[in-house]
């Protein structure tokens, strides 16, 4: 064994991999890299493959793995499916309590909200008609989530806590100062949002539990790629929760809006599309209406701050902030 095998294995080893497990990967290892946790690049004589260590419950990542089958039994593209083992499993349990599979890696592109977006609406509907069958309801990837209404209020709570943090500051920043400029106006809208769910009704759809099905619930660029031929990838299912599956389409709709501007003409037609598939009520329109009136985008920056989520400056913090207050004076004119 060469000594770049024996780096190769000894990095395997550090991550809790050992002989015995490596003996079950497709073809011997020639590489071993980091792409992004829990995600590792491992090439064998076998091909490219990424090699998923995740910490959770064993019956959940069943559970997600159960789904991915599901796909691909009904030919779903879009998706990275696990592999089998040479052990004839789909993953291996650590003996630290990590979980292990592995899925191809294909040659993967940055994700654009403005060109990809209808191989991305594509791959929402083709979601939600495999998992349209009544008897999938029972596929549970988590716990079903909570309420917009309580996620909402939640939100707004935090909001009224971040005002607290930012105006008892002893040296207050540049962002403490343009969000206390700007505070209420965010939690206005987040108030109308919480008005309009609520006169909505969404309320009965969710407590019908028999309407809730599993949703992706996460179409964040880190977890959207493309391949060479346009097709998009949901790189993992994680987020994945039971609920509403109209909500996916809203969620869709906030992370592609500022890319497209927020226009009239891009609202439109991604309604049309995902109405020739699954018609769409005016219940339906006015609860993704109530979905679109929160401003997701300028919460998560703030929260992102006053929770230290991320390590940047204060001026990009700043910097982010003002681009949002510019791209949100577009959304409210779409609604």
């Amino acid at each position: 064994m060469n000594s770049e095998r024996i780096k190769i294995y000894y990095d395997l080893m550090r991550i809790g991999i050992g002989s015995e497990l490596v003996k079950t990967f497709p073809g011997t290892p020639t590489g071993f890299y980091r792409i992004k946790e829990p995600c590792f690049g491992l090439e064998t004589t076998c091909g490219k493959y990424a090699l998923w260590l995740v910490s959770k419950e064993e019956p959940q990542l069943l559970a997600e793995l159960e789904l991915l089958r599901i796909l691909e039994e009904k030919g779903i593209e879009g998706f990275l499916f696990p592999i089998r083992l040479k052990n004839n499993r789909f993953y291996n349990l650590l003996d630290n309590g990590r979980l292990l599979y592995l899925t191809h890696w294909p040659e993967l592109g940055r994700i654009s909200f403005r060109n990809d977006i209808n191989s991305l609406l594509n791959l929402l509907i083709n979601f939600r008609r495999t998992l349209s069958v009544s008897e999938l309801s029972i596929l549970q990837i988590k716990m079903t989530s909570k309420s917009l209404i309580v996620r909402y209020q939640d939100m707004i709570d935090s909001l009224k806590s971040f005002v607290m943090l930012a105006s008892f500051r002893l040296y207050p920043t540049m962002f403490d100062r343009v969000f206390l400029e700007h505070w209420k106006e965010i939690l206005q809208e987040s108030e109308f949002a919480l008005d309009l769910i609520r006169s909505s009704l969404y309320s009965n759809m969710f407590d019908a539990k028999e309407s809730l099905r599993p949703i992706i619930n996460d179409f964040s660029r880190s977890n959207l790629r493309t391949l060479p031929n346009g097709q998009v990838i949901c790189i993992s299912i994680k987020e994945s929760v039971s609920d509403l599956p109209l909500i996916d389409l809203a969620l869709l709709l906030v992370k592609t809006g500022r890319a497209n501007r927020w226009s009239q003409d891009w609202y439109d037609r991604i309604i049309k599309d995902y109405s020739s598939c699954f018609p769409l009520t005016n219940d339906d329109l006015e609860i993704i209406r109530a979905y679109i009136a929160f401003p997701w985008e300028l919460y998560r920056l703030a929260a992102r701050y006053y929770h230290n989520r991320v390590n940047w400056p204060v001026r990009v913090f700043v910097e982010k902030m003002e681009r949002l207050l510019k791209s949100n004076k577009e959304r409210k004119k779409l609604l």
